[in-house]
């Protein structure tokens, strides 16, 4: 990942929990390989080559790319400190 898509993905991350889209992340995360599904942070399918991040939450489970799940995880505890 380019810094540059980084920071794209950090600034939707920061819409998304913003507008409640993405709750903050969860404590109850299971990693594994990818398995097609569509990550919640960027769009993209999780290839079964990468990891992905599985997020469980009160009301729904997402899913991530780990690159994503790290940036959505520092954008949630940044904003927890707001």
């Amino acid at each position: 990942m380019s810094t540059t898509e980084g920071h794209l993905i950090r600034q939707v991350v920061r819409e998304r929990l913003a507008a409640g889209v993405l709750p903050p992340a969860g404590s109850r995360t299971y990693a594994g390989y990818g398995t097609g599904k569509v990550c919640c942070a960027c769009d993209l399918k999780i290839g079964r080559d990468e990891v992905e991040f599985d997020v469980i939450g009160q009301d729904r489970s997402l899913t991530a790319h780990a690159h994503c799940y790290h940036i959505w995880w520092a954008e949630s505890a940044k904003a927890a400190e707001s």
